[in-house]
């Protein structure tokens, strides 16, 4: 089902979730960046990752970064988290444009991979800043509360985004997520 494979078994907090998400999209990034991948596993792939990065940075931005952009602490890496949502929605929306789900160019394929090394990043300034943060700011007891609001956040978006899942994205979510 969808939403096991979307989020964490039990009362996971929502750095398990996140890590989890995390875990996902990179696995779509290697596909990307892959130079011997076939076109349509990276046009599919793209499909994929982009609904996954903009589930995960509107659920994040809801929960996560709310609370954390209010603490002096951690407000600077916040910020910088929520700069790397926006700068991503930028080629994200350039892919659109492009149609890249019907057709596959140079230019498309470039943009995805550019795209891929922004989240790249962002994954790894999250889970070595934005996450010891959250631990050291947050009680158990809300890291798991807001874990709960997070993966509601997630599944919303995830599942009433615009554009229709496709069967592909469906199976390449199943086939990753039985890895992860």
């Amino acid at each position: 089902m969808l939403s096991e494979e979307l989020s964490c078994p039990g009362h996971s907090n929502v750095l398990q979730i996140i890590k989890k998400h995390h875990s996902l999209l990179t696995h779509s990034i290697k596909v990307i960046q892959n130079k011997g991948a076939v076109a349509a596993d990276k046009q599919n792939q793209v499909g994929l990752f982009i609904r996954l990065f903009q589930s995960h940075s509107i659920a994040e931005e809801a929960t996560l970064y709310s609370v954390l952009k209010d603490i002096e602490e951690s407000q600077l890496p916040t910020f910088e988290g929520q700069e790397e949502h926006a700068v991503c929605k930028i080629l994200i929306d350039e892919l659109e444009k492009l149609n890249f789900r019907s057709q596959w160019s140079h230019e498309i394929e470039a943009k995805a991979i550019v795209l891929s090394e922004i989240v790249a990043h962002h994954i790894s300034d999250e889970e070595n800043d934005i996450f010891i943060h959250a631990q050291q700011l947050l009680t158990s007891e809300e890291l798991l509360i807001i874990g709960e609001e997070y993966q509601r956040h997630f599944n919303s978006y995830f599942l009433k985004s615009s554009k229709p899942i496709r069967q592909s994205e469906l199976t390449l979510l199943n086939t990753i997520s039985t890895h992860y």
